[in-house]
């Protein structure tokens, strides 16, 4: 007999095929940047609205309580950190050594996002924020900038103690 030779067909992809294949990889590539875009302004809107709530209640303990309350990146020690960290902490500070010392009530502690920078601008100490039992500032008015990627917010405080949503 006659052997037949098997019928080989072209397993090559056509042009049509590659060009909806490319148009379909350029969509998907271009959609993620805009999804992690996206996905990096929620965090920045989330860590803003943060720091806005933990500075209102700072203010509020300090009111309701008649009492110094203070608002920092703590390091091991307790001692307020030299910059703005990704953990912020609250606490009472009657003595006002802006200090979490042993027998001084910790109220309030939040980590921000990873890759957030945080930057204080304004009057005062640039790493701690303190209020008196009046709810103000000593001389401490200025701005957080928030930083995530490409996109910043802003939290104004005034000297009063009143926090203010910014872009």
């Amino acid at each position: 007999g006659v052997s037949k030779m098997p019928n080989k067909q072209s397993q090559a992809f056509t042009l049509l095929e590659l060009l909806v294949c490319l148009t379909i990889l350029t969509f998907l590539a271009l959609s993620s940047q805009s999804l992690h875009a996206l996905a990096q302004g929620q965090h920045l809107k989330d860590a803003t609205l943060n720091i806005y709530s933990l500075i209102q209640l700072s203010r509020a303990h300090a009111l309701s309580h008649n009492t110094r309350v203070t608002l920092c990146s703590l390091t091991l020690t307790g001692d307020c950190s030299s910059k703005w960290a990704s953990t912020l902490s609250v606490f009472a500070d009657p003595n006002g050594n802006r200090k979490l010392d042993a027998n001084e009530l910790h109220i309030r502690m939040i980590d921000l996002p990873d890759g957030l920078e945080l930057s204080w601008r304004g009057m005062g100490s640039g790493n701690n924020l303190h209020f008196n039992s009046q709810g103000q500032t000593f001389v401490t008015n200025g701005t957080f900038k928030l930083s995530l990627g490409e996109q910043t917010r802003q939290v104004t405080l005034n000297r009063q103690g009143k926090p203010r949503i910014g872009i």
